[in-house]
């Protein structure tokens, strides 16, 4: 376990410098030029990169494959950005952190964003992504993703991650209620429950600033949001998690 003077024991969310706005610019210039790797989500939702809690949905296999499949790209693409981001870590954890495969590298999550209806784009066409301070509560959750990832682990600490590297007009953040994942699983709360949560109760809103890292224990119950109404343009995050074991953390996405 954690020491009770550690950041992740009795801080809620931490942020850290990690990238100045040219590196950070530099990063979503490369991220757009791979637009043919992506991999569409939804309307206006794309990743770049394997993701647990979506290709582990079902099984871990068809997240491995994916891992499998991306991961080169991603090595040989910011090659320099994950070294960076692996010492920063492991200075910010004070302790030793790696990527093992055949888990998926820290990966890239992109939405777009249109702005509202207009005369040339009409209601049933448009396709926006509401990622706005109404619909916060129905994406609420707790990251345990590392359950489909890696079946069997029992992590000693976890961690969650976002970078900001473009946001959309109106800027972005998180949304962090005071409710953390063992207190949900004491109360057997179920998804409607979690719902039920957020909705009555206040949260935190962590605004994101580009090129600084946000970071937690992931075990709060929380969820992205998007600022103001009808944003246009590009929300771009590096993404990714981190186990504990013995000591050492395990970084994936």
């Amino acid at each position: 376990m954690l020491s009770d003077d550690h950041w992740l024991s009795s801080t809620r969310v931490a942020t850290h410098d990690f990238l100045d706005t040219s590196e950070s610019a530099e990063t979503v210039r490369r991220v757009n030029g791979l637009r043919g790797r992506w991999t569409r989500r939804s309307d206006g939702y794309f990743t770049l990169g394997a993701v647990s809690f979506l290709d582990a949905a079902e099984a871990p296999d068809g997240y491995l494959a994916a891992a499998a499949h991306t991961n080169s790209l991603l090595s040989t693409a910011f090659d320099d950005l994950y070294s960076g981001l692996f010492g920063f870590l492991a200075s910010v954890l004070d302790e030793p952190v790696d990527y093992r495969e055949p888990l998926a590298l820290p990966g890239f999550q992109i939405f777009e964003f249109y702005g509202e209806p207009s005369e040339s784009r009409r209601p049933q066409d448009f396709q926006g992504l509401d990622l706005g301070e109404q619909s916060a509560a129905e994406r609420a959750h707790f990251d345990v993703q590392f359950l489909r990832a890696a079946p069997g682990c029992t992590p000693e600490a976890t961690v969650s991650f976002t970078l900001p590297l473009e946001q959309p007009s109106g800027g972005a953040g998180l949304a962090v209620w005071p409710l953390d994942c063992a207190e949900a699983v004491e109360r057997n709360m179920s998804e409607a429950d979690l719902l039920d949560f957020a909705t009555q109760n206040a949260y935190e809103r962590v605004s994101y600033e580009t090129g600084r890292m946000i970071l937690h224990d992931g075990l709060m119950l929380h969820a992205a949001m998007g600022g103001g109404t009808g944003p246009r343009g590009q929300r771009i995050t590096l993404q990714g998690h981190g186990i504990r074991h013995r000591g050492r953390w395990t970084i994936y996405w």
